[in-house]
């Protein structure tokens, strides 16, 4: 949804207009795209059409991997999701990826965390922490849209 300006996305994609959530065997899954992750609105989007599950991908620069670890933690805590953020590792011309995927739950813990090289990361997802925490914190049904605006 959200271009990139800094590298030029906009004279290669068309954003695009509206949250992208999809059915999944273990729940809704909703899918964001790399500087998507500094638009809290969008992920909000996604948790009140029924994600439980967020997945980023990303080509995030080392020199904000700060920013990296922090946003992935804030969308799975104020969503009360699961985030599944891919990171690109490697290094591209004067870039460095610093690779840092990982696994949040809704609680914000960290239960996977890739380094610097590619990897599979696993992880357990417990859907039952995640309806227990919705259940005893409803934020996402206590939210006063209108006031957003």
């Amino acid at each position: 949804v959200h271009l990139f300006p800094v590298t030029g996305e906009h004279k290669h994609f068309v954003p695009g207009d509206r949250p992208a959530v999809c059915q999944t065997p273990w729940g809704i899954l909703g899918v964001i795209t790399c500087f998507d992750l500094r638009f809290p609105e969008l992920a909000r989007a996604e948790a009140k059409k029924g994600a439980v599950i967020l997945a980023v991908c990303a080509q995030w620069p080392a020199a904000r991997k700060a920013h990296w670890d922090l946003l992935l933690r804030a969308r799975a805590v104020e969503n009360q999701c699961f985030v599944i953020g891919a990171n690109r590792c490697g290094i591209e011309g004067k870039t460095t990826f610093p690779g840092r995927s990982a696994v949040i739950s809704p609680m914000g813990r960290v239960l996977a965390r890739a380094g610097s090289r590619g990897t599979r990361l696993f992880a357990t997802l417990d859907m039952k922490e995640l309806t227990a925490f919705r259940k005893s914190m409803p934020c996402l049904e206590l939210g006063v849209s209108e006031a957003y605006r």
